[in-house]
């Protein structure tokens, strides 16, 4: 499963959900700040991210209500930077899931949830098969060392 796949399937899930005993496309404010950020966050470079930050850093310590949680929240886990913060967007993805009584924010954030702990096992998984590739080329350069070896040894007699 690949990134972009991820971000399909959660654009696809939640445009789904909002679609779903809904009559209209009328979103309500704070799902469409969210989507808006979402779009942002996969189409800024690495720079304007780590620019952004601290602004919405800053809009959550002075308002720390649930639009401004889930804008910081889709920055530092779908961003593109070094700044970005898997690990701190799940726990304010998690604030937000217990705090709201709104079941499109829960969805949504159930949602982020899901595809932040797939996104790192996927890490954790290619990190493992990097590793194992390592030891792979490590084990084929011994072999080729011992067969020259052996192929010397017979040359010597």
């Amino acid at each position: 499963m690949k990134i972009p796949y991820l971000f399909a399937r959660f654009n696809l899930a939640l445009a789904a959900l909002m679609m779903t005993g809904c009559t209209s496309w009328n979103l309500l404010p704070l799902e469409q700040r969210v989507l808006e950020q979402v779009h942002s966050v996969k189409q800024w470079a690495p720079e304007r991210l780590e620019g952004e930050l601290p602004v919405l850093e800053q809009a959550y310590a002075q308002r720390p209500n649930t639009v401004n949680r889930l804008r910081l929240a889709v920055s530092l886990g779908f961003g593109r930077c070094h700044k970005c913060d898997s690990a701190r967007a799940l726990r304010l993805f998690k604030e937000t899931l217990q705090s709201s009584q709104d079941n499109s924010v829960v969805a949504l954030a159930s949602l982020s949830i899901e595809l932040l702990e797939s996104k790192a096992m996927m890490a954790e998984k290619n990190s493992a098969l990097v590793n194992q590739q390592q030891r792979i080329n490590e084990l084929q350069q011994k072999l080729n060392d011992l067969t020259l070896i052996e192929e010397s040894l017979h040359l010597r007699e």
